[in-house]
Order: structure tokens, then sequence, then C-alpha cells
């Protein structure tokens, strides 16, 4: 039977990978270097170009980004040219023509968190619509960029003036983060019936403020009492209530010859049938105090929305409770992981010497780990087709494998873990409906418009609110933060503090002491903002080793005069050139979406069995690829390729993660909020000191 693509086999997988991997890929590249374009213009055969210097650490990717041309255009124009350049190298890029913009086009500029994915989304037009329309996008959009949008949106006014002509169906518009099923729900009509009526919309999603025809329901037609009826346009803000008091009418006369109303609320623009010759009263009418007259409860919409949900969830329970592993199913899954496969040749693996290359080390032991828990779910008796891709660490590589490569029946991907990696993948998976797991980034962005996504380490945002949950349970506090003037630490800066302030009581504002401090600043800043028989409480966001080192050593210093908290970053762990002491000394802590106790009964199992395969100790990526393979493979294998419908419910015997998947949007993916709090206690022992969210 086959089991893995990369032909394995069953007992000796995960070595027969490593090193195969590591003996014959070919070359990655690392970080890309911010390009400044160049000014100067040379005329060759009538074209205009520029010439471009290549400087260090410059990749062909951030080349085509700066100049806004694609890839394939700058090798056409450069026939020496391969995806491997090198400092100093001359490089001709062709000068972009200004084009007028087309008639009922638009132009959209990218900002933070924008995706192709996000933007075709907003505008309703397809992925390729927007690559086709701006070449050069498919290899990666930055902020400030220009892209030209076509428009699809029906003038409201147009709309408008044909609604007046036609009563057969009421106007709608669409609000954010609706969907077509969810307004065909509130109209009691189909999705089918609604692109009948707006054929525009078919075959693209629908998109924000964009007017909708909605046919009236037949079935309501039929329920009213056959008469001739006048009709009332409903405004902006108008209430039944209100439309009935100002016809001298009550609720319940409007509800029988519009019994649809009762089962959802009135929409702007709706025509609602009125009595004929019922007069508009231009003053309000005095209505005599009446005694209520008995009646039956009726369920509000919401109600009825909370008593639908609460059956589904008992539903998905019984499901989740009764679902057993299917042993005549095989799924098909991808890893997408950067190797860099060609540094470690570079380094001498090529004559077994032992170097292997930091970067590929931590992604070959997140592979190992998951190979053991697809040989666990194998001894299960449960199998999968697995294909491991190499995507290099290079954005522009993995654009061209995905362009060129058909993984449109797969069922799962787990990775990249790059951002722009994931950024390129997580497109072609919501094109083809392909769950995704990410098993690093923390931007929400990768979640946020596509259902078929993961997230597995919680965002920014959820970190800093249970980091600020549990620091104000600290009674009186001193907050030091101190940074080194990088943007993305401000980032990190901001959301911690607007998460701090909403979680501090009123009466308990002035306990807090909070100061930032910029640490290259002359003179000793630091001296001045401990305060003694106060909780010092010390945040660094930076994960800059030289930085950081330096920092934690001052800090130390400080620990035995005053009293010290560290929060810090869970990479630190990884910064040899930091002093273990000083992170006990520091009474270091941070967060993190892991722990491993090293009692545990599986624990030992899981390091035993790693070290017999790979003759080394498994580090923290190993577990990681052992609960993130193990979780998802499992969901997958139990309730087939749509799991995510219940993956809030799914557990699995996890080594050193908790789960908890919760939707990011009406319209987006799935995130883990779960995360723990580890402390650097001052008896030199490790604790798991908290669990977010509080069970």
């Amino acid at each position: 039977m086959r089991k893995f693509a990369m032909v394995m086999s069953a007992n000796k997988s995960f070595l027969v990978i490593a090193t195969v991997f590591v003996l014959f890929a070919q070359m990655a590249v690392g970080q890309e270097e911010t390009v400044k374009s160049a000014n100067n213009k040379v005329s060759l055969n009538g074209k205009e170009y520029y010439l471009h210097i290549v400087r260090k650490g410059e990749t062909l990717s951030a080349i085509s980004r700066a100049y806004d041309v694609a890839v394939d255009s700058i090798i056409a124009d450069n026939p020496q040219l391969t995806y491997q350049i090198h400092p100093d190298q001359y490089i001709k890029i062709r000068v972009k023509k200004e084009e007028k913009m087309p008639e009922n086009y638009s132009y959209h500029l990218v900002t933070k968190g924008d995706t192709p994915y996000n933007i075709a989304k907003r505008y309703g037009i397809s992925i390729d619509e927007l690559y086709k329309n701006n070449p050069g996008t498919e290899l990666g959009i930055k902020i400030g960029d220009r892209l030209k949008i076509k428009s699809i949106v029906k003038e409201e006014t147009a709309a408008a003036e044909e609604h007046q002509a036609d009563t057969t169906f009421i106007l709608h518009k669409v609000a954010k983060q609706e969907t077509l099923f969810g307004i065909a729900r509130q109209y009691q009509t189909t999705p089918a019936e609604i692109e009948k009526m707006n054929p525009e919309i078919v075959g693209r999603s629908i998109q924000v403020d964009e007017m909708l025809r909605v046919p009236i329901q037949k079935a309501v037609a039929e329920e009213v009492i056959e008469g001739d009826f006048d009709f009332h346009k409903v405004e902006k803000q108008e209430t039944l209530y209100g439309i009935a008091r100002s016809y001298g009418l009550k609720d319940k006369d409007l509800l029988k010859i519009n019994p649809s109303l009762k089962k959802r609320g009135l929409q702007e623009g709706e025509l609602i049938r009125i009595p004929k010759g019922a007069q508009k009263a231009n003053q309000p009418q005095v209505v005599e105090t009446q005694q209520p007259e008995p009646k039956e409860p009726v369920i509000t919409e919401a109600e009825r929305e909370r008593i639908e949900a609460y059956e589904a969830d008992n539903r998905k329970m019984h499901t989740v409770q009764n679902a057993q592993l299917d042993k005549s199913k095989t799924y098909k899954v991808a890893f997408f992981l950067p190797f860099y496969l060609n540094m470690n040749d570079t380094t001498g693996w090529g004559e077994h010497n032992g170097k292997i290359y930091a970067r590929s080390k931590s992604f070959i032991e997140f592979y190992a780990g998951a190979m053991l828990a697809l040989n666990e779910l194998r001894k299960q008796g449960v199998s999968f087709d697995v294909k491991v891709i190499d995507t290099k660490g290079d954005s522009v590589y993995i654009t061209n494998y995905m362009r060129t490569h058909d993984l449109s029946d797969y069922n799962m991907f787990i990775g990249p873990a790059l951002n722009s990696e994931l950024q390129v993948v997580g497109d072609y998976a919501w094109e083809h409906q392909i769950n995704i797991v990410s098993p690093l980034s923390v931007k929400s962005s990768f979640i946020d418009h596509n259902p078929y996504a993961f997230q597995v380490c919680p965002t920014l945002d959820i970190q800093m609110k249970y980091m600020a949950e549990f620091l104000n349970q600290i009674d009186t506090k001193n907050f030091i933060v101190i940074h080194n003037g990088d943007s993305q630490e401000q980032d990190f800066i901001s959301e911690f503090k607007r998460q701090l302030y909403a979680s501090i009581k009123n009466d308990n504002f002035d306990q807090v002491r909070y100061n930032e401090y910029y640490y290259y600043t002359s003179g000793d800043i630091l001296s001045s903002a401990f305060i003694k028989g106060k909780e010092n409480i010390v945040i660094i966001p930076s994960t800059d080793r030289a930085f950081v080192t330096d920092v934690i050593g001052k800090l130390n210093g400080y620990s035995y005069e005053y009293n010290v908290t560290l929060f810090g970053q869970p990479r630190w762990e990884r910064f040899e050139s930091i002093d273990i002491d000083n992170f006990h000394n520091t009474n270091t802590h941070y967060l993190s979406n892991s722990y491993i106790d090293y009692k545990k009964p599986e624990i030992i199992d899981f390091v035993r069995n790693y070290r017999n395969i790979m003759n080394v100790e498994p580090d923290r990526m190993a577990f990681q690829g052992y609960d993130i393979t193990l979780f998802f493979c499992s969901a997958l294998n139990k309730f087939g390729h749509d799991f995510r419908r219940y993956i809030m419910y799914h557990t699995a015997p996890l080594l050193q993660t908790e789960f908890n998947f919760v939707p990011y949007s009406d319209q987006g993916g799935f995130q883990n909020t779960s995360i723990y709090i580890l402390n650097y206690a001052k008896d030199y022992s490790v604790k798991k000191i908290a669990t977010y969210p509080e069970k």
C-alpha cells in the first residue's frame, strides 16, 4: 500500500527522509534585503531601462517588487540571469509606462494586511482576474502598490430606480461579512433564486455595499388575503411599530398582510403592504390605552438562531463523541517546509561531517515529529498519501511551483512556515477549497477571509489580551517597556498598551506606572526606572539576540536590588549567548503555546522513540510537528474533508500543546486561542503558571 509520496518504508521513514532531503536538495535563499530602486535610465533599441546594481542580500523577487515588474519580464530582458543572482551584478529593468485608467476601473492602494485573496474577495472578483489586470502580482504585493480593479457594483441610485418600476423584489444592501447564504436565509429564499435575479454575481463573491435584488417569496404571497394594497417604502431606522402607528394601525395588522416579517426584521428600501386607503397621519395620533390582548409567546429571530445553534452544537458533539478512525480511507496531505537544503551542502553535510544549516535543523525536526505522528496513526490502521515540498525559503520559487503543479485534489496542506510563502499557498488553498494549517504565523491576515485556514499560534492581540489579564492580577506595579526602535516592536507595544489599559479597573489606575524606554538613549536610563518595594515588570518585545543579551545582562544586576519580573519572547530560549541563570534571576516569564513536562509517560515514550530513530534529543519543533500532524490528520480521517465543522470539539492525545480553535469571523478560518504563561522561577525550575483561556 502506498504510504508516502516520498517512497518511505514504514519503520525507517524518518531518518531516510531527513537524509534524502539533505543529500539531494537544491538551492535556497535567505531573508531579503530592502531594495532601493535606481534612477538612472538608458535607452536600448528604442526601449528605456533602469540599470540596477545588485547589493548583498537582494533577491530577484525583492527587485521585481521594488520596480513593480514581473520576475519573468526581468529574466526575459536579461537572458544571462537565473534565479540565483550575486552582488555587483548589473540588471536591466524595463521602465513601465503610465497606463490610462480604462472606464469602469479604479485603483486599490495596498495597505498593511492586504493579500491578493482578501483584495479579490473585497471587490468580488477572482484572484485570476486580479493577476490578469495587474501583471506581476502573482509574485507578491507590497504596501503602497496600486492595483487596477474592475468595478462591478451596481450603483445604488440605479438600483433604486429599477425597484420603483418593479415590486416583485426588494433591494438589499450587502453589509460587511454578510454571505449569500445568510441573506437568502434572512429572506426565506435560496441563493439560487437570488442569483437568478442578479446574474452578475454568478461565479463570484458578493461585495460589501453591493445592491442585490431579493425575490418576494411566493409562499408569502399565497398567504396574503386577496385584495388591493398600497405600499410603504421602509426608510432608514424605521420600525414596524412606528410605521403602523403612523398609519393609525397596530403592528399585528401589518404582520397579517406581510407574514414574512414575523421571522425577520425590516430592511431599508423594502416595500411592505399597507391596507388600501390607509392614510399616513401628519401628526402623531393619540391612541387609546388598551389592555394587551393575551397572545402566544413569539420566538424572535435571535432566540430562534440561539436555539438552532444550541441544537447544532448538540448534534456536532454527538458526532464527535461517536467518531472513530476510518481505516478504509486514504487522504492526501502535503507538507510545505523550508529546509534550506543546498545550504547543508555548502556547510559540508555532503561530506558527512555532521554540520547542518541552523534553519534546516528546526524544520527537519518538525518533519521528523510529524512522521512519528503519522506512524502512530499507521499503527491504528490509518494511512495517508503524503507529499513533502521544500519551499526553499523563496516566495518566487513556491509561486512558480504552485503554477506548474496540480495539487487541487489534496485534502490538507500543513505549512508553509514563512509568511511570504503562506500567502501564495494560502491563496491556492482558498481557490481549491483545501484545508491549510499555519504552524508558526501569528498574523491574522492569513485566516481573515479563508474559511479553510487554521492558525495554530495565537495572534498578537490574543497574546497581549491574556498577558494584560495576567499582569493585572498584581496589586501594585511599575511597567517598564524597553525597546530598540524597531517598527515591529512598536506594533507589539501598541497592542500591549491597548489591552493593558482596557483590562485595568478604574479604581486601580492610580496604582499603575507605565513608561517606555528607548535603550540606546545616552546615559543610564534604567537607573531611574525601578522602584523599591514595588513589582517592577519589564517587557522586552525584541527578538534581536545581541540587544536582548545586553539588556538582560543589565537587568540581572538590578535584580539583586529590586523586585524584577521580566516578560520576554519564547525565541530567547534558543539564544546561547544568554546565561540561563539570568532568566531565573530576573524571574523571566513568556507566552507560549507549548509546554513540555518531561515527567509525563507519553513524553518519555516520545523522547525514547525519537532518540532511537534520529540519534539526537527532540527539540521543541519536533513536539510541535507531532502535535499538529496528529491533531489535524486524525480530524481529517474521522470527519472527512470538511472536518473544520467539528474542529471546535475535536480532541487528540497531544504532547505539549492545547488547541482551542474558534472561528475568526463569519467568512474567515479558525484561530487557536490556547496559550500558556511559563516562568523561569528563582528556584531554578521552569513552571507553567497559567493557562488561557481559563477553564
